[in-house]
């Protein structure tokens, strides 16, 4: 998403400016804006790190929330547009489906993955990526201690947002 909470603040991409947002939202100030890479469109926060996918720059940037600046910049190939964290590790997604790991001890990448074309969202739940296949109405699991991929589930017409809860149903069934 181009909008995220985490750490008390918000923190919102600037596609048109090639920056980020945080923002205050006890004051509905905006407290810096750090520059990043060209388009960013989308941001995760783990671990009150803030992670930005950037478009036109085929890169993820890590911005160090104590002094609002780009702390990594890590090339991905591709042009990510969704992003996700959890822990020690960074998703970043094309919409070609290439899917690449990044870890944050290192900032380097761990793995890619080519899934699916159509890509449209992410998320983590226990051992497993899900992506999201725009056009094939389904999700792609990949197992997160081989980076291979397991399977799908059908979930009918376009699934663009994934959320854990979500998740869990359609898995039990």
């Amino acid at each position: 998403m181009g909008i995220e909470s985490g750490e008390g603040s918000l923190r919102k991409a600037n596609t048109g400016s090639k920056s980020v947002s945080r923002i205050d939202p006890k004051t509905n100030t905006v407290v810096a804006t750090i520059e990043v890479g060209k388009q960013p469109s989308a941001i995760a926060i783990s671990e009150g790190v803030a992670w930005v996918a950037n478009f036109a720059s085929h890169s993820v940037s890590r911005i160090d929330p104590r002094t609002n600046t780009i702390a990594a910049t890590i090339k991905v190939g591709g042009s990510p547009h969704t992003i996700v964290a959890r822990g020690t590790d960074v998703w970043a997604a094309d919409r070609s489906g290439v899917v690449t790991r990044v870890d944050t001890k290192s900032n380097g990448i761990v793995a890619q993955s080519d899934v699916v074309f159509g890509l449209a969202g992410m998320a983590v739940t226990g051992n497993s990526l899900w992506v999201a296949d725009y056009d094939r109405g389904r999700l792609m699991r990949i197992d997160l201690e081989s980076n291979a991929f397991e399977g799908h589930v059908d979930v009918g017409k376009a699934p663009v947002i994934l959320e854990e809860e979500r998740i869990k149903r359609e898995r039990s069934g």
